[in-house]
């Protein structure tokens, strides 16, 4: 979860809405993305293959899983179409979907085109706290803790510094769900470029950005049943025949099993 009230100063949230072609960044979030664009050429690949990902995700939830309750960390700057609500309404007219983030651009934003839309709210809130999130009075008006629930968390973990014990933050909103539900994560894996990338977004924005191992990332899933083809490559769930070097951004679809 992004916090960071400076216009002053880039916002990672901001920063990626100009890589992916938006307009809701400023100068200095521009400033930013010229050096990452230094860095690691292809952050815009990465970028749309994240949102494809998250597109195909939620459209399998709502069409071969039956999900119809959607709570999703770290939405970022919503777009105008292709938003998880608009996704799962389409095949569950009836599915319910709470954002939650503390970017106050993303907020901004996301109360203006998700929240006035029905079945939907946008809620503040720092993940590092998830107590107090799962206990949200909207996220209690929308979502039924008693039927199964999609969680969302994708390239929200890497703003989770390891100070805060973001395993322990996953386990405790693991517990809070029923079995049937399922997790969705995608994490920068560390690699030099993401290491760099990460660095130099602490610097220019303050953010405790961190990237993981594949071992840290599966961590996250541990006791989970993964659906194929497991924690991948992003790019592997849209276009499976695609090579995954440069593609640094994994991700993961699992579902609780019984207890």
């Amino acid at each position: 979860m992004r916090n960071l009230n400076h216009i002053g100063r880039p916002t990672i949230a901001r920063t990626y809405d100009y890589l992916l072609g938006g307009k809701d960044n400023f100068a200095c979030d521009r400033d930013l993305a010229s050096q990452l664009l230094e860095v690691a050429p292809h952050i815009p690949d990465v970028l749309r293959a994240a949102r494809r990902y998250r597109q195909q995700v939620v459209r399998y939830l709502a069409a071969e899983c039956g999900i119809r309750q959607f709570l999703d960390f770290g939405i970022g700057i919503p777009m105008l179409n292709g938003n998880v609500h608009q996704i799962a309404q389409r095949i569950n007219p009836g599915a319910r979907v709470v954002y939650v983030d503390n970017d106050p651009v993303a907020l901004a934003h996301g109360r203006a085109l998700l929240a006035q839309k029905p079945g939907t709210a946008v809620v503040e809130g720092d993940l590092r706290k998830p107590r107090q999130l799962l206990d949200h009075p909207a996220v209690g008006d929308m979502i039924d803790f008693s039927r199964p629930v999609a969680v969302i968390m994708h390239s929200v973990l890497e703003f989770i510094a390891a100070e805060h014990d973001p395993h322990d933050i996953v386990a405790e909103i693991r517990r809070a769900i029923r079995p049937g539900s399922y997790l969705t994560i995608s994490h920068l894996v560390s690699h030099p470029q993401t290491r760099e990338s990460a660095n130099l977004c602490r610097l220019e924005t303050a953010e405790p950005m961190t990237v993981r191992s594949l071992k840290e990332i599966a961590g996250f899933l541990s006791g989970l049943n993964l659906v194929p083809p497991g924690l991948a490559p992003v790019t592997r769930f849209s276009r499976p025949s695609r090579p995954s070097e440069d593609v640094w951004l994994y991700g993961a679809l699992a579902t609780s099993p019984d207890r």
